[in-house]
């Protein structure tokens, strides 16, 4: 699951007529965070609005990670301290 850390959006301009698209990548990804990318044109090509996101992958409980690790619950001594 991911949860969203950041999200910034930046309109341009106005859309009267016609179907916007949107060109959306991943430009980083890491063991917990996740850099995403998006763009919003109109049908001439124009851009109308970007974005950009950080998100934070979050483990279930039993979950792996993409390590094929699976989470540790600490141990007793660790919790102490």
């Amino acid at each position: 699951m991911l949860s969203s850390v950041d999200l910034r959006i930046k309109y341009l301009r106005a859309m009267s007529d016609g179907v916007a698209t949107v060109e959306s990548s991943i430009i980083h990804s890491g063991r917990r965070i996740v850099h995403a990318t998006s763009v919003v044109c109109d049908p001439d090509g124009r851009q109308l609005a970007l974005g950009d996101s950080t998100l934070m992958v979050v483990l279930g409980k039993g979950e792996s990670s993409d390590k094929g690790e699976k989470r540790q619950k600490p141990r007793k001594n660790d919790e102490e301290g």
